[in-house]
């Protein structure tokens, strides 16, 4: 039976862990299968096009218009009209509102709307099925682009002469970009897609997309091979939910989206291996952001978000810093800073006042956690893996709902923590260098406390510390003695004390009456008694095993129920009829009772 505190794979990690990798690695569907299909409004279809005019004050009027089959719709309200457009299957829907009217402009069948608001007071609505809340654009108006046609089909093209065969575009539903296209010109007219997916292996830059300005769903490129420029997108300025720069091989930096690009959307920069800066990118807001794996990545500049939602930082083997990052106030969810194995300093996090779930880990040659100074609440925080982690100073005035620090090989101290006066969970694992837990000794109420691989020799610090659910002790090399805790621990949920080599007894527990779910006492080499037990009265699983020392169990005198499991099992010096005696003494219903692999022989009183 292992220790549930015992391993780090016991918490879910690399922010997979935490959080978004998946939902950004998928951030585009592909539209493999697709063809390359060519469906244009075609007026002689069902119901042709329509066409409605509202005009008038108030009560406002209304227009409605709607076109079946592949026909066109344009609805316009003039005046305090309202104005209603829906066009279904592959039409096109165009509605314009003048003066006061509210319109409202619909797209079904995979048609983004196209809306037009023109003159004062007139509010516009766009709603595109499977789309964002952004409208597109619509026709440019210079000479041109004049025949350029709204095309809502499916688009996917693995070759020039593909692409090129297609009308010119303004609007489209779906653009799968792939195979040899090495040329973007056919697409200059297009301001506007739901989604726009770049995979070609034989683009050197986007040249040819500079009008496009909305991707009402989901940009992506990805798994390119000479593509080394953005230039083309930097007329860019919204995408609705998913953007992802994801393993072009050539990819040197993020020049050609010069413009700030709106909407809270998901931002993925990923496995690029040449990509070196983030220079070109203009984000102020993002509901997730992941830049991880790319090893060349020397600074995190263009990333100017002052809010997030989900935010990762991993993987990048040549970030130093996040000093980019110091226009940053709100983590609305999670924020993981992992496995940059050059990042020295995290300061550039300064600017954050709350954060939901922080995990910073694996960050070789992180000294210190300056940077989280200001930030007043944390929810849940984990610092685990910082080989280089001397100190946390920086958490002194931070609220802690839950804390976790662990593998954190040079750390040797507590200090930071002596203004925890709560916490809802407190775990410290893998850390011998801490030899003392004094900078606790403000800490009145706790939920769960771990110390597990510690250098601590007794439990001095907690002595004020109500739990009120679970203490686990476990593999803590020099640990003599249980004393220091708070005497005030009448009931507990759950104790565990395993693997701690140079413990004797169970002084420290003698507070301890009732425990809520179990008591494991397990693989302490050196433990000869259980004193400290002396007044347990009741326990629902009580397991002692594989104590080799062990030669008394009397301080079980009291214990009168256990009424799952009482389990004392190869415990190599305790004498069979010892424990056999606390198994004849507690009331009877236990559901397991387990008594063996202990010395057959000895005597009992």
């Amino acid at each position: 039976m292992s220790n549930r505190f015992s391993s780090r794979a016991s918490l879910p990690r690399r922010a997979a862990n935490l959080f978004l990798l998946a939902s950004l690695a998928a951030a585009s569907p592909l539209l493999a299968g697709c063809g390359l299909e060519l469906q244009i409004g075609d007026e002689s279809s069902d119901g042709g096009p329509g066409t409605a005019t509202g005009t008038g004050g108030a009560p406002p009027g209304t227009a409605a218009a709607t076109g079946a089959g592949s026909g066109d719709t344009t609805a316009t309200g003039m005046g305090g009209g309202d104005t209603t457009a829906t066009g279904m299957g592959g039409g096109d829907t165009t509605a314009t509102g003048m003066g006061g009217g509210d319109t409202t402009a619909t797209g079904m069948g995979g048609a983004p709307p196209v809306t037009t608001a023109v003159g004062g007071g007139g509010d516009t609505t766009a709603t595109g099925t499977g789309g964002g809340g952004e409208s597109l654009p619509g026709k440019p108006t210079d000479p041109e682009c004049a025949d350029s046609v709204a095309y809502l089909a499916p688009i996917q093209v693995k070759t020039q002469a593909q692409l090129d065969a297609l009308p010119l575009i303004h609007s489209a539903g779906d653009v799968a970009i792939d195979g040899s296209v090495e040329d973007l010109q056919h697409l200059r007219c297009l301001t506007g897609a739901n989604i726009v997916e770049i995979t070609s292996n034989s683009l050197e830059d986007l040249s040819g997309l500079e009008r496009l300005q909305v991707v009402t769903n989901d940009l992506t490129v990805m798994n390119t091979q000479v593509l080394r420029s953005l230039s083309g997108l930097e007329g860019l300025r919204h995408v609705g939910r998913y953007f992802s720069i994801l393993g072009n091989v050539a990819l040197l930096d993020l020049h050609g989206l010069e413009l700030y690009v709106e909407g809270s959307f998901y931002l993925g920069i990923n496995g690029n291996p040449r990509l070196e800066s983030l220079n070109g990118l203009g984000i102020t807001d993002a509901q997730q952001l992941s830049v991880s794996n790319n090893p060349a990545l020397e600074g995190l500049d263009g990333i100017q978000v002052e809010r997030v939602g989900n935010f990762l930082i991993s993987g990048n083997g040549s970030l130093t810093n996040l000093d980019a990052l110091s226009s940053l106030t709100e983590a609305r969810d999670q924020i993981y800073i992992g496995e940059n194995r050059e990042l020295l300093s995290i300061a550039g996090l300064h600017g954050l006042t709350r954060g939901a779930l922080v995990a910073i880990e694996d960050n070789d040659k992180l000294r210190d956690l300056a940077g989280l100074q200001n930030m007043g609440e944390i929810s849940r925080l984990h610092v685990s893996g910082n080989d280089a982690l001397e100190n946390i100073d920086a958490l002194a005035g931070v609220e802690i709902g839950q804390l976790r620090l662990e593998d954190n090989a040079s750390l040797t101290e507590l200090d930071g923590l002596q203004d925890l006066t709560s916490i809802g969970s407190l775990l410290i694992l893998g850390a011998p260098g801490i030899t003392s837990l004094g900078a606790l000794r403000n800490l009145t109420r706790a939920g769960n406390i771990a110390i597990h691989g510690t250098g601590v020799t007794n439990l001095e610090g907690l002595e004020n510390a109500r739990i009120d659910a679970e203490l686990s002790v476990s593999d803590n090399a020099n640990l003599q003695s249980l004393t220091g805790l708070d005497p005030d621990n009448h009931v507990l949920r759950a104790v565990w004390v395993s693997g701690n080599p140079m413990l004797s007894d169970l002084t420290g527990l003698e507070m301890l009456e009732t425990v809520i779910s179990y008591l494991y006492v397990i693989d302490n080499r050196r433990l000869v008694s259980l004193s400290g037990l002396d007044n347990l009265t009741s326990v629902p699983s009580l397991l002692v095993r594989q104590n080799p020392m062990l030669t008394s169990i009397a301080a079980l005198g009291s214990l009168q129920t256990v009424e799952q499991e009482l389990s004392i099992k190869d415990n190599a010096s305790l004498p069979d009829c010892q424990a056999q005696a606390i198994a004849d003494q507690i009331e009877p219903g236990t559901l397991t009772l387990e008594v063996t692999g202990n010395y057959a022989g000895g005597t009992c009183d």
